[in-house]
């Protein structure tokens, strides 16, 4: 088991309600930009420290009824099923924080709210008065859609618009960076532009078609390889758009859900076509010819750089990509490879050109005996291989078994190295290049940041093989879900860096002492740029960036929705507010049911994910709910702590979870020192307890 760090407690006054009155912790000196009151750009009077910070004892109550705080059991029975418009201050960070929805805010037919599954999207309009949001619906299945909510940046309230401005189920929509009053949406190949009017008690929207991907000069064009007639698109990735909002680029499939698609597309405003990138071929066209640069034949290089040794590129299938803030990038994830392996990073293509390039390296280790068939495939030995050096097979023919015993690794860059039935090429590439830049990223202008050790570490998009800088200190605490917003960044990278820290789904005693700072935290890392073109690091050495903290997320990461479970948090464009999806810790009561359609005021909160050899997060009655992510909990189910022989331990390995809708069904079984049993549901003592806490919206206030 991964043993935390030691911390330390700090003494923290109770919370308060309403506007905060005390003062900040000292930040230390003023860096990072002109001088700011508190808030955007520089958010100087925010904790800057690394220190551990507790939650308050007791913790908020966002409603009427006062929550009992004493544990996790006590706060599910709290019953807050109303309270939007209810806030605190608490005093562990001092920013305000409003509840804006509860049981009564999701439309008719839909019982759950919640944000977006990335910051990346503009889930606010550009002055701060319009929201999107989701809902789904539980009970008749009909899926989830995205709404229209309005908000009052002075009084912090939000409401549904009437009647309901909806983008439909499947549809994707993002509001305009440059006019509050404009929703860009795709529906199927279509991009619209909407104009919105919002009041809460009347409201329209109007589209208007941008362009339809779907043409012979972008997803059917015949010189990429397309013979399949009309593009019906099954998947599609999120809806971005430049800062100028002028570049629409799209992900799109016609064989699956997420993870099948090979198109990116990229249109300009005014282009009569669209810059494709097929990633399955590696061919790229503009508006349906083959691009010329940097190949002149629109093919595109190895995209690691060692294509001068006989490197070949990666073809692969599509996690997601997104629009850079910029004109010029379009940054790229991979699922699932059609030749390469190994992906440890984002792909970044620049637009009309043919150039991809890779941030970061990943090889794996090489196996005796094992079937390499993958063309592309890389390995990196770690004995025997002083230059260190990464092999790539990269001619049809050279894929086999390997020997049973490691070859004698040539050590010269371009030269094979025969090893069974497999040739190895030495790349030329080697440990100096291979680092790790993966996780979720975040997305500026200029280049992207991934989060080794919880820092987000810049790069180019220019040179994305290089790593530029730390813009942060790193946290020591290793476990955790990293998401990064950029929707308040500006051409230059001036902004700082805003980041959501969520737990899932290790174990943590949330109301104990919690296991290191930033954990389940809102916090801002310093900005990639000082001024327009001053960098503030360059250099992996050296001083770090600073931190600014936010405010807990109040969530327990128990949920089984991930925009929830994960805290997903949408900062406005102007930086001056957060909007949170969060359980509350549990006091929000149940979702509404076929059953209970109003919803009732207790609900099982859950627990803590199992892990290997935990002897701090349980006791007598302790929950715990395996992640049924994972595999081996598809029912969701929770499980109690019936008795321990000696300390409450788990055992080395994870024991099968009994899966029954009863309690005397799961009955009891061992797992190191632990005798578990169901637990039992709030409401009907006889079943096993499965998660169902709401969750509500809540906004965080970024000035004061």
């Amino acid at each position: 088991m991964k043993k935390f760090l030691a911390v330390v407690l700090l003494c923290l006054p109770a919370f308060g309600q309403g506007t905060y009155s005390g003062r900040g912790v000292d930040s230390g000196p003023a860096a990072y930009g002109a001088a700011s009151v508190c808030g955007p750009p520089n958010y100087s009077c925010f904790n800057s420290t690394t220190s551990v910070v507790n939650l308050t004892n007791p913790i908020p109550s966002w409603g009427a009824n006062t929550c009992n705080s004493t544990s996790m059991l006590t706060l599910e029975t709290c019953g807050n099923l109303t309270g939007a418009g209810y806030s605190n201050t608490p005093s562990d960070f001092g920013n305000l924080m409003m509840r804006i929805t509860d049981v009564n805010t999701p439309s008719s037919g839909y019982q759950v709210i919640f944000t977006y599954d990335d910051p990346f999207p503009t889930a606010w309009n550009n002055n701060d008065t319009g929201l999107l949001v989701r809902e789904m619906d539980l009970i008749h299945g009909n899926g989830i859609i995205e709404v229209v909510m309005t908000f009052n940046p002075i009084t912090m309230t939000a409401a549904m618009t009437s009647p309901l401005l909806s983008l439909g189920s499947g549809n994707l929509g993002v509001w305009s960076h440059t006019a509050s009053n404009i929703i860009y949406q795709l529906s199927g190949t279509k991009l619209y532009s909407n104009v919105v009017v919002m009041t809460p008690g009347s409201a329209s929207l109007t589209p208007t078609l941008m362009f339809d991907y779907n043409s012979s000069n972008c997803l059917t064009n015949s010189v990429n390889g397309y013979t399949g007639g009309s593009f019906t698109a099954t998947w599609s990735g999120l809806m971005t758009s430049s800062l100028d909002d002028t570049v629409f680029a799209m992900a799109f499939s016609n064989t699956g859900d997420q993870g099948t698609g090979t198109y990116v597309t990229a249109w300009t405003v005014g282009q009569s076509g669209c810059d494709l990138y097929n990633t399955q071929t590696g061919i790229v066209t503009h508006n349906g010819a083959l691009v010329s640069s940097p190949s002149p034949n629109g093919a595109v290089a190895d995209q690691w750089g060692a294509a001068a040794n006989g490197g070949i590129p990666d073809l692969f299938t599509l996690h997601d990509t997104f629009t850079a803030l910029s004109d010029s990038y379009v940054w790229l994830d991979a699922t699932s490879f059609y030749q390469g392996v190994y992906n440890d990073g984002p792909y970044i293509w620049q637009i009309g050109t043919d150039s991809v390039k890779h941030c970061g390296i990943g090889a794996g280790g090489w196996t005796a005996s094992h079937l390499y068939n993958v063309l592309g495939y890389r390995i990196q030995p770690s004995s025997g291989n002083a230059g260190g050096y990464i092999y790539q097979i990269i001619t049809s023919g050279g894929e086999g078994t390997s020997g049973s015993s490691p070859p004698t690794w040539n050590q010269t860059p371009g030269s094979n190295t025969t090893d069974g039935t497999v040739t190895w090429r030495n790349t030329g590439l080697g440990t100096a290049q291979s680092y790790y830049c993966s996780g979720h990223n975040w997305n500026g202008a200029t280049g992207q940041a991934s989060d080794p050790n919880h820092t987000p570490q810049f790069s180019s998009y220019a040179n994305p093989a290089t790593p530029l800088s730390n813009q942060g200190p790193a946290s020591p605490f290793l476990y955790g879900d990293e998401h990064y917003g950029s929707t308040n960044d500006n051409i230059n990278d001036t902004a700082w860096i805003f980041h959501v820290g969520a737990l899932v789904p290790f174990p943590v005693n949330w109301l104990s002492t919690l296991p290191d700072w930033g954990v389940g935290e809102l916090m801002f890392f310093s900005p990639v740029n000082v001024s327009p073109g001053v960098p503030n690091f360059v250099g992996t050495g050296g001083t770090l960036g600073q931190v600014r903290r936010i405010a807990h997320e109040y969530n327990t990461s128990w949920s089984w929705v991930f925009d929830i479970q994960s805290s997903i948090t949408m900062i406005s464009q102007t930086g001056k507010f957060a909007l949170l999806s969060t359980d509350l810790m549990g006091q929000l009561g149940q979702w509404p049911t076929s059953s209970y359609p109003s919803g009732r005021a207790s609900c099982n909160i859950g627990g803590p994910n199992w892990d290997a050899s935990d002897s701090t997060n349980f006791q007598v009655g302790s929950y715990m709910e395996p992640n049924y992510q994972f595999g081996g909990n598809p029912g969701q189910y929770i499980y109690m702590v019936k008795s321990c022989s000696g300390a409450c331990e788990t055992g080395s390995t994870e024991p099968t979870w009994p899966q029954s809708s009863t309690v005397a069904g799961v009955g009891t079984f061992t797992d190191g020192t632990i005798t578990w049993e169901a637990a039992p549901d709030v409401y009907t003592s006889t079943n096993t307890a499965v998660q169902n806490c709401r969750a509500d919206l809540m906004v965080v206030k970024l000035t004061r």
